[in-house]
């Protein structure tokens, strides 16, 4: 095996403990603007360009095999099946996700410097934690020690996950939400194992169905909040879909004390205060994201709301699923603003993603809908657009402006989704999985969708091979979570998905005709019938089609070539971005880094990443918790190219992704990266090249400071 030779890139040398880069030829120092003397590091190999990229589904081959149980409501989905059914009356009495609700997270639990995978499971399965072996081994795989590392959750009917380093230790702890049962909060104890710490934290909710949670400093104190998303009371039954308000549940806000113990503060808040609802209703929420939209450093929350099957308000129904936003005044204090940011539309919005979508210096996000195709097969319901999945561009004065899907017509109904830029040419496309089976019918019509940005112009078009012909035949997944990361440290972002239940090769896909609508997506748009009428002449009178589904799977997609076979040789990676150290000495990256120099001939010279380290603890001017989760990283290349990356812990649909921010560079190759950390503060990084690996720590002086030494509690920092 060719090893490509290195360079490390000290922009400063390190105070913390742990050895020291290895001493090469070219090392270089480089100005790092509003830097001082404590630390970053990258790595700097070359990588081979390329153009088209297509996704490959290699979960089986790495060792990650992993079976989604389904949760016993799923019997009274198929004791109902075997008797007559009247629709629309015995509707309500569909268990509600009868196959589960499963997540994934994407992070590195034991700070080897490579990612690992954490995916949930339905009581009676097993989550499990897949270790990458890269860093041990030098090649990819995956090794199950979830049962050894006490995260396995046998007993748990476990929906969605999110993590964060809420102790700012230096490693990742774990939060993983229940249906109808408590939520626990994993500790991780910086040796591979996690400790339950749900009661002593006070995070366990009680009894409700919990489908998302988010984590970020809500308040500006340094330490990692909670917020947990929840749905209606019982998940046996639809009532809470079909009847408004009656069965819904608020969502929770956990305010982080410190020593691992949590305060809930959600009536004082103000997230319990819902814009366009009636005054103390909740909604049904699928999805949270706590990320600095209007760029003022603190962070605010996204909410996406469900309409369920209550008529949407231009039939007669009342608004019940909108997309809630609650600006934050800096202090934990949120008001809720989605009419006045317009995004108070009733849809069945179930998972959100952000970044910068037309490259105009705002935020953007995309969010998950049920489509524009019905269930079944028919006219729509609604005119088109109204229940798309679609993107929403920030105009900069904390609005938003709905730009239709364009020259896509319709889109199709997902769960899970991220923005990132899948083919590295320097702005930002969106990636979208998901299906349902609702009973009566299994909607099987997203094969796996990726979205390619057209030149920064926030204009997509549908590139049906990247997803749709990976192997995972996401047609016949009824996928859930998504999340995203660089799993064998290539230069590409990986996608992971998990499905609750998948329809065998033998089950028909019925055809939308009826439906079509003119889009890329007509000829995928498929269905299942769940149950048919008994008699032609009354077609509301229906009895289980016979259909079954398989237990759900886990997919590990790895971006290649067009053409390329996607089994990467990534041996002689380094992590390089720092020693993993002692979990309470501060002395790593806390974990989320790539695995760095990657001797792969499949890897991309396009691409940089930054990991972020917020140093509250480590240095007396430090304020920002240690994932720097909050943060916004954007990067501007020469040509102009612009892309931003929110630093977001949870979104998607009941999944994260890594912590680092990936930055597709383009041709040009280089860029300047710019943080804007929680609480204000902007730091800057000229001439960021391809290839780069690196570790940017919080700087706690302005990027607008004037040039010279500025003192911060008694440390010495320069400025300009």
């Amino acid at each position: 095996m060719e090893v490509h030779p290195m360079r490390w890139i000290a922009l400063s040398s390190s105070p913390f403990s742990g050895p020291s880069p290895v001493p090469v030829p070219g090392v270089v120092r480089r100005r790092l603007t509003a830097a001082f003397v404590p630390l970053a590091l990258a790595i700097v190999s070359p990588l081979v360009a390329d153009d088209g990229i297509r996704f490959l589904d290699r979960a089986a081959q790495l060792g990650a095999e992993f079976e989604h149980v389904e949760p016993p409501r799923g019997a009274i989905l198929e004791a109902l099946k075997q008797q007559p059914f009247q629709f629309p009356n015995d509707f309500g009495r569909v268990p509600h996700k009868p196959h589960g609700a499963p997540g994934v997270a994407i992070f590195d639990f034991d700070r080897d410097g490579d990612l690992d995978v954490y995916v949930t499971n339905s009581v009676g399965g097993r989550n499990a934690l897949f270790s990458n072996q890269l860093r041990e081994t030098g090649e990819l795989g995956f090794v199950d020690v979830a049962e050894e590392a006490g995260v396995d959750a046998f007993d748990h009917d476990s929906t969605g996950v999110c993590y964060g380093d809420v102790d700012n230790d230096g490693d990742h702890d774990l939060m993983v939400l229940g249906a109808i049962m408590p939520n626990r909060l994993y500790e991780n104890r910086g040796d591979g194992t996690f400790a339950d710490i749900t009661a002593q934290a006070g995070v366990g909710g009680g009894y409700l169905s919990s489908s998302s949670c988010t984590m970020g400093d809500v308040d500006g104190d340094g330490l990692l909040d909670i917020v947990v998303a929840n749905t209606h009371t019982d998940w046996t039954n639809l009532l809470g879909i079909v009847v408004p308000f009656a069965f819904n549940e608020h969502n929770q806000l956990y305010h982080n004390l410190g020593g691992n113990v949590f305060g809930e503060v959600t009536a004082d808040s103000g997230i319990e205060a819902l814009d366009a609802l009636p005054p103390t209703a909740a909604a049904l929420t699928w999805a949270v994201a706590l990320v600095d939209y209007d760029l003022d450093g603190d962070v605010d929350l996204f909410s996406l709301d469900d309409q369920g099957g209550v008529p949407h308000p231009s039939q007669g129904g009342v608004p019940y699923g909108l997309i809630h936003l609650h600006r934050n005044d800096g202090s934990g204090q949120l008001t809720d603003v989605s009419g006045e940011a317009g995004l108070a539309l009733p849809g069945n919005w179930m998972g959100v993603a952000f970044g910068d979508l037309d490259c105009d210096g705002n935020m953007d996000f995309f969010a998950t809908n049920a489509g524009d195709y019905p269930p079944g097969d028919g006219p729509p319901g609604l005119p088109l657009g109204v229940l798309a999945s679609r993107w929403f561009l920030g105009r900069g004065d904390g609005t938003f402006v709905d730009p239709g899907v364009g020259d896509l017509v319709g889109t199709v109904f997902g769960w899970g989704t991220a923005i990132f830029d899948y083919d590295n040419d320097g702005d930002a496309d969106v990636a979208y999985v998901g299906a349902i089976d609702v009973g009566t019918v299994i909607d099987a019509s997203n094969p796996g969708v990726v979205l390619e940005n057209r030149g920064c112009s926030a204009s997509f078009a549908y590139d049906p091979v990247a997803l749709g012909q990976s192997g995972a035949d996401h047609t016949r997944r009824i996928d859930q979570g998504l999340a995203i990361g660089d799993l064998d440290g290539d230069g590409r972002v990986d996608v992971v998905t998990v499905s609750n239940a998948n329809l065998p090769p033998s089950v028909p896909l019925v055809p939308r005709i009826a439906s079509r609508i003119g889009s890329p997506f007509d000829d995928t748009a498929f269905f299942v019938p769940g149950m048919v009428p008994i008699d032609p002449s009354n077609p509301f009178l229906l009895i289980g089609s016979g259909v079954t589904v398989d237990n759900g799977s886990l997919s590990i997609e790895l971006a290649t070539r067009a053409g390329g076979d996607g089994d990467s040789d990534s041996g002689d990676s380094d992590s390089g971005d720092s020693d993993s150290g002692d979990s309470d000495s501060g002395d790593s990256d806390s974990g989320d880094s790539d695995s760095g120099d990657s001797d792969s001939g499949d890897s991309d010279s396009r691409s940089a990443s930054v990991t972020l380290m917020g140093t509250i603890g480590l240095t007396s001017g430090g304020r920002v918790n240690r994932d720097g989760i909050g943060a916004v990283v954007t990067v501007t290349t020469r040509s102009g190219l612009s892309q931003m990356v929110p630093i977001v812990a949870g979104g998607s649909y009941a999944s994260q992704n890594s912590l680092t921010a990936y930055l597709g560079l383009g041709d040009d190759k280089r860029g300047t990266v710019e943080v804007l950390w929680p609480g204000g503060v902007r730091n800057r990084l000229r001439d960021v090249r391809a290839g780069e690996r690196i570790l940017f720590p919080e700087i706690p002086c302005d990027v607008g400071a004037p040039s010279g030494p500025d003192e911060v509690e008694g440390e010495t920092y320069y400025c300009g």
